[in-house]
């Protein structure tokens, strides 16, 4: 049986499923690359760890100010939609796209100046280096319905 871990705390408790995306199973084929044990746990993202402003809003339209301990499981599998998310996911990848093409911006520019390998491996490390840092304000892709 697989067990459910928050994404952020990485405490065993039950929230809202974290959708596997190419971020997560990239991680998790890194850790048994190197030997690590990948469990292949749930992921969820627990209510301990939402900012105060996102909230579940329940089938009838209010807000749903239950603890998370108290949903049913009918409830955190399928949420209708969780209020202030869609703002912190659109903004990650507002930024990863900003990154990335500013790497890619740069890295034409430096090949334009200086058509070279040097200059070419220089590029790519450039925008794999912008990519990595766009993952700092990653946020992960919740499975909720609109």
């Amino acid at each position: 049986m697989k067990q459910v871990y928050c994404i952020c705390c990485q405490n065993e408790r039950n929230g809202l499923d974290v959708e596997e995306d190419g971020i997560i199973r990239t991680m998790r084929a890194a850790k048994s690359a190197i030997g690590m044990k990948t469990n292949q746990n749930r992921l969820v993202w627990c209510k301990a760890c939402y900012p105060d402003h996102l909230h579940i809003r329940s089938p009838a339209g209010g807000i749903d100010t239950a603890p998370i301990e108290e949903f049913d499981a009918d409830r955190l599998k399928n949420p209708v939609k969780v209020q202030g998310y869609e703002d912190r996911r659109r903004r990650y990848e507002t930024r990863q796209m900003m990154y990335v093409g500013l790497g890619v911006l740069f890295a034409i520019v430096g090949l334009v100046i200086s058509a070279s390998v040097q200059t070419l491996g220089t590029a790519i490390l450039l925008v794999a280096f912008l990519y990595v840092l766009s993952l700092l304000t990653y946020v992960p892709k919740l499975k909720v319905r609109s």
